[in-house]
Formats: structure tokens, sequence, C-alpha cells
């Protein structure tokens, strides 16, 4: 779009063309441009050219922008009439030919369905818990699903992330009444963070599983150990009963 202002973007169905290129080439569920009027007048999610625009005023990745954020920003999850179902967007200023932005803005949203797939491909036992969410608390995406909204303010999770935002670890009871360690970090450059859990449970049961051989180990060390010292002790008594023996003959024969 260089070189092009925004009336011609909307009018371009060549940029149309491009935007659903690159949006069904990706797992982007819809790559678009909001003009300064905050309408979103292209997008690749559009299913016939020229779209009507559509007014993503309320949208709070928006009102971030015209606030004068720059770089990226991560909208929170809505449904979006657009993209025809629910995701978040992660958006950027568009710049102008003089580096500044110019009003417009960048958009490309992502389904919480493929975080959540992607997840579940790689969670290690049944009860653990991965989340992506902002730094402020709004969930973005999770497995196991649990409704979009955001953080508790009394969470110890998000409580944790508002003292230390990079990363660090927990020990919480979640809303399904299990007790978890919870791991997180930061995504660098972004307001996101990732958070995985383990069932406290399952920490001790492997805990457990994996002292078991070790207890085993000494338990068999001991008892050689008390076999050893037994016989030892046989073998002290034995002697002291021998030398006793042949003492006594000694003096019997010195006397005789």
């Amino acid at each position: 779009t260089a070189g092009l202002d925004w009336p011609a973007i909307e009018r371009s169905e060549e940029v149309w063309r491009f935007l659903r290129a690159l949006t069904f080439g990706s797992p982007s569920s819809g790559i678009g441009l909001v003009a300064p009027d905050n309408r979103m007048v292209a997008s690749g999610r559009a299913a016939a050219f020229p779209m009507a625009g559509i007014d993503l005023s309320s949208r709070d990745f928006v009102q971030r922008i015209r606030e004068g954020w720059r770089g990226l920003y991560i909208g929170a999850v809505v449904d979006a009439s657009v993209a025809g179902f629910t995701h978040f967007s992660i958006v950027t200023p568009r710049l102008g030919a003089d580096g500044q932005p110019d009003g417009g803005i960048l958009v490309s949203g992502f389904s919480p369905n493929f975080f959540n797939d992607f997840y579940t491909r790689f969670v290690e036992r049944p009860h653990d818990f991965v989340m992506l969410a902002r730094l402020d608390g709004v969930l973005l995406a999770s497995r196991p699903n649990i409704p979009m909204g955001r953080l508790p303010e009394d969470s110890v999770l998000l409580q944790a992330l508002q003292r230390n935002g990079v990363e660090g670890i927990v020990d919480l009871v979640g809303r399904d009444g299990m007790r978890r360690l919870i791991a997180y970090r930061r995504v660098p450059n972004t307001q996101l963070v990732v958070a995985y859990g383990v069932d406290y449970a399952s920490i001790v049961s492997t805990w457990y599983g994996r002292l078991l051989p070790i207890g085993l180990v000494f338990a068999l060390a001991a008892e050689a150990l008390l076999v050893l010292t037994a016989l030892t002790a046989r073998a002290a008594r034995r002697e002291t009963e021998a030398l006793a023996l042949a003492t006594e003959a000694k003096r019997v024969f010195v006397e005789a």
C-alpha cells in the first residue's frame, strides 16, 4: 500500500486480493487495514470486493492506538463479524511516507482455538494447564479451555504478574479446585505472557515414583550392611570364644 492514500486503498481490488492471499496462507483469522476514521476498509476475510466498511471504534486496540500506542498491541478476544468467529487482534499503527503514524492501523486476527489446539499437542499430563494472556490479566487462550475474560483482581497469578511481569512461579488453586504450580514467562517485546501449570498431586506422585527405586536401593544396601554387621559380630564372638578356650587350655596345661 506504499504511496496509496486511504480512499485509494479502499477502492483497490489488488489490495483486497493481496490481503486474501496473505490471510488464507497463514494461521491468521484475518488480515486487514483500518482507516483513520476507525473503519476497516480492506480485509482478507471479506468475501467480496468492495467490502462495506465496518466501524471498529469500540475495539480496545483502536482506542489504544488513538491514545498514541507505538509498536505491537494485542487486543482482547471478541466475536468479530468480519472473521466470522471469535478472535483477538495483533495490531500496529500504519506508518506514512515520513515514517510517522498516518492514523491507520494494520490488524491481524488470531483464533484462540489455534493456540488451544497447539497446546493440546504438547501438554504432558491430563490436568496440566496452559494459558496465553496479556500482562493486565486479559485471557486470550487456554487449555483446558476456560471462558474468555480476565483473571480476577485477587488472582495470585495476576498479582505475581503485576509484581514481576518477566517470569516466575506461583502456587495456587484454580477455578476447578485443583492445586497447581504455575510457571510463567513474558513473550519478549510484547505485553503477552505464557503460563504452564502442573497438577501438584502429579508432581508429588512423580517424585514418589522416582524416590521409590532409590529407596529400594538404600533398603537393600541397609539390609546388606546389617547382614555384614551380623556376620562380623558372629566372627568376632567366635574369635573371642576361641581365645578364651585357648587361654583356659594353656592355664590347665601349666598347672598340670
